[in-house]
Formats: structure tokens, C-alpha cells, sequence
């Protein structure tokens, strides 16, 4: 029959599909941002994350002194987050949590 697919053929599609998802799937890292003293520390903060390119949302806990930030890996390493701060001054420690 043309233009039918084997199953053979759908379960290396669906072997491909899988693995190209779980490249992709976003990350959570998780920031300990160590000198943050008031709201406009934390909007420095939350704009130079911002800018990043892979970085899907982020959020900042100024009482905590953390920042949530999810990402997707294939554009944005963990390493480039925790450094986009790094214009503010204020030093950081980081952990990834998938």
C-alpha cells in the first residue's frame, strides 16, 4: 500500500520525536543570589535574566534571596544564567534542578 508507514518505521519516528523532545525539555535552575537588599535589586536581577535568550521565566524572592529560573537547555546553559546577574554586582550560587 503507498503511502502507508510500517510500524517499524512509526516507532523509529516516534524513537526520534522522544529524544529530540528530552533535549529540549526546560530546566529549573535554581539561583542563591547572595546581596540583594531592596525591590530594585531584584528588578536588576529579573531584567538581566530577561534578557537571555532561552530563558523562559523567572522569579525572584528578594526575602529569600533566590531566583527560579526555567530554561531550555539547547539555548541557554545553566553556567550563562547564574553569570547574566553579573552587571549588578551581586554574586551567586547555583543549583539545576531537572
Amino acid at each position: 500500500m503507498s503511502g502507508s508507514i510500517s510500524a517499524a518505521a512509526r516507532v523509529l519516528a516516534c524513537r526520534f520525536v522522544a529524544k529530540r523532545f528530552a533535549a529540549t525539555t526546560p530546566q529549573v535552575v535554581q539561583l542563591e543570589v547572595l546581596g540583594m537588599h531592596c525591590s530594585a535589586c531584584s528588578t536588576a536581577v529579573e531584567a538581566s535574566l530577561g534578557e537571555l535568550p532561552g530563558v523562559l521565566h523567572s522569579s525572584i524572592s528578594l526575602i529569600l534571596r533566590k531566583a527560579n529560573v526555567r530554561i531550555d537547555p539547547s539555548l541557554v546553559t545553566h553556567v550563562r544564567v547564574a553569570d547574566a546577574g553579573g552587571h549588578t554586582g551581586l554574586r551567586r550560587c547555583y543549583s539545576v534542578k531537572q
